[in-house]
C-alpha cells in the first residue's frame, strides 16, 4: 500500500508458492476517504482470482447481500491506523495503551461511525486495566460502551463483532473480580 497526500494504491498480486509463478495482478488507486471502500474490493477481487485460478473454479457470483463499504475520513483511519500500532507495543512501552487509547479517541471523534475505532477504544481500556495502568472500576463501563458501539454500527465485519465478545467475557471476569475484592474489605 502506497499513500500519497490523499490519493493510495494497493498492489494486489497472486504468485503460486511453489513455482513462483506471477499468476494474478491489480493495482487499485482511490481518494484516501474511499480506504474502506477499497479493502473491501480488493478483498473480494483476491477471493475470486484464487477461486479461478487456483480452485479451479468459476467466477464467483456476487455476494447475495454486500457488505456496506463507506467512506471514511483519512485523519479519522490515520489515527485509527497509529492506535493498532501503538497496541502492538504494550509489552515492551508502559506509555503504549495510553498512546493508542488517544489516537483510538481522536479517531473516533473525527469519525463517530467508525466501527474499528470504536473497537480499539475498548481494547486499550482494558489493557489499560490489565497492567493497571488504571482503575478497572473506571474503565471496565468505558470499554463495555465502546465495545457496543462498535458492534452497533457493524455487527458483521472488521474487529467490532470480535470485541464484544471478547471484551464481553473479560468486562464479567473483571466485574466478578473487582466485586469480591470491594464485598472483602
Amino acid at each position: 500500500m502506497l499513500r500519497s497526500g490523499d490519493r493510495v494504491r494497493i498492489t494486489a498480486q497472486l504468485i503460486l508458492g511453489k513455482t513462483d509463478e506471477h499468476v494474478w495482478a491489480e493495482r487499485y488507486d482511490r481518494d484516501m476517504q474511499d480506504v474502506l471502500i477499497l479493502l473491501s474490493e480488493v478483498s473480494r477481487a483476491i477471493a475470486g482470482e484464487v477461486q479461478i485460478r487456483v480452485a479451479g473454479g468459476s467466477k464467483p457470483a456476487p455476494p447475495a447481500e454486500p457488505v456496506a463499504a463507506r467512506r471514511v475520513l483519512h485523519g479519522a483511519y490515520e489515527a485509527y491506523l497509529r492506535g493498532r500500532q501503538a497496541l502492538l507495543h504494550v509489552m515492551t512501552d508502559p506509555g503504549a495503551a495510553r498512546q493508542a487509547l488517544d489516537e483510538f479517541q481522536q479517531a473516533v471523534t473525527l469519525d463517530p461511525q467508525l466501527a474499528d475505532a470504536w473497537s480499539g477504544v475498548a481494547e486499550a481500556n482494558l489493557v489499560l486495566a490489565f497492567f493497571g495502568q488504571a482503575p478497572a472500576f473506571e474503565v471496565l463501563p468505558r470499554t463495555r460502551d465502546a465495545a457496543r458501539r462498535a458492534i452497533a454500527l457493524d455487527d458483521r465485519q472488521g474487529e467490532a463483532p470480535e470485541s464484544g465478545r471478547r471484551y464481553g467475557a473479560r468486562i464479567h471476569r473483571a466485574a466478578v473480580g473487582i466485586g469480591q475484592g470491594l464485598s472483602s474489605r
